[in-house]
């Protein structure tokens, strides 16, 4: 297996209403090629909010996403993942944002290439239950476009001190 970490939904769709430009992924287009040459399967890691469909204060390409936007991601994933499931490509691996978990709050502005839709003072699930909730305006659409495709959980960078030590 190898890990490609570089869909940016950002530059495929940075205008709202669906017209997508593929140009900016024909670097990665090779990265499949090579790795189905090479008899690997690919993670094809999405990540990168749109400026039109962010959360306001943070505005941080890592997220998280209006849920107003929610359904333009979906319907996102539908397009990049029949774009790529079928030949030559055959890809069915999805990771929707590696290490989702982090709070923007606690980043200086910027762009990284991890998920901020973590939530410091959700004390239960640290914003794990708005993850959940991107995960079911994808997953549906992902296997719609491709019943064989494959949703998976990218890894946590929870801090377990917040979570563990109670805050003075």
């Amino acid at each position: 297996m190898v890990l490609l970490n570089i869909i940016l939904w950002s530059n495929i769709e940075p205008v709202e209403g669906g017209a997508y430009d593929w140009s900016s992924l024909a670097a990665l287009e090779v990265e499949f090629l090579r790795a189905r040459a090479n008899n690997l399967e690919v993670i094809a890691i999405v990540r990168g909010v749109p400026e039109w469909a962010r959360v306001p204060p943070y505005n941080y390409a890592c997220g998280p996403i209006n849920p107003a936007a929610l359904p333009a991601f979906g319907n996102f994933m539908f397009a990049l993942t029949q774009r790529y499931s079928g030949y030559p490509y055959f890809v069915k691996y999805w990771e929707i944002w590696n290490e989702p978990d982090v709070d923007p709050g606690s980043l200086p502005h910027g762009n990284y290439p991890f998920g901020c839709m973590g939530n410091v003072n959700d004390s239960n699930y640290y914003g794990g239950q708005y993850f959940a909730t991107v995960l079911q305006a994808v997953y549906p659409m992902i296997k719609a476009a491709n019943p064989e495709a494959q949703v998976i959980l990218g890894g946590l960078l929870i801090n377990y001190n917040t979570l563990l030590i109670p805050q003075n």
